[in-house]
């Protein structure tokens, strides 16, 4: 076998080991895609919402699928990060390329986490455990490792930037405006673009 292939077969199960762990995550918060989980995810269906106001309702329905956006964009974009550093630096490229700070809010994330034991864990995966701001800074503290994929570190640290304050509105179950919708609308068509979805 050439090593491209070995990098592909590598490619294949991390993305599948990460499929399967982006699955469990979706079971969790209640949506179920597993025959095996489908009761639960059909009583979930079930509940009403006709106590809330036609406007949250609304709301609702419309930041739905912006939530499944940005939930495949962090996702992606951690998944693209660890694939890149892991197969420049090797396994130990938590501990070597991402910035200690980063490293530390990360430990400290973990050891509060363990104080919750009734509570299941974020992930198995140090990443997971990151903000979706942190991600430029390990782009641009490794910046020979991603140069080819970005047109500059502004174009960086500009997009990131402007994702991250449209995905905290979503997060705290806020709506966006329509204007703002196609602007995100546009970076991810952007970011696919340049990771070759």
């Amino acid at each position: 076998m050439t090593q491209g292939h070995d990098t592909q077969v590598r490619d294949f199960v991390f993305r599948g080991l990460l499929c399967l762990d982006s699955l469990q995550q979706l079971e969790h918060t209640g949506v179920y895609l597993r025959d095996s989980h489908r009761r639960l995810g059909r009583a979930l269906a079930e509940l009403s919402f006709a106590e809330f106001s036609p406007q949250i309702q609304d709301g609702a329905e419309k930041m739905s699928r912006l939530y499944v956006a940005f939930f495949c964009f962090e996702n992606s974009v951690r998944e693209l990060v660890a694939q890149k550093l892991r197969d420049s630096h090797g396994d130990t490229w938590w501990d070597t390329k991402v910035p200690p700070t980063i490293r530390k809010k990360v430990e400290d994330r973990k050891t509060q986490e363990q104080k919750n034991k009734w509570h299941q864990p974020r992930s198995r995966s140090n990443i997971n455990y990151t903000d979706f701001g942190d991600m430029p800074g390990v782009i641009l503290n490794n910046w020979a490792d991603f140069q080819d994929l970005f047109d500059s570190q502004e174009w960086v640290k500009s997009r990131f930037g402007e994702m991250e304050k449209s995905r905290n509105v979503i997060a705290h179950n806020n709506v966006l405006e329509d204007a703002e919708i196609e602007r995100i609308r546009l970076y991810l068509q952007d970011w696919a673009r340049i990771v070759g979805l």
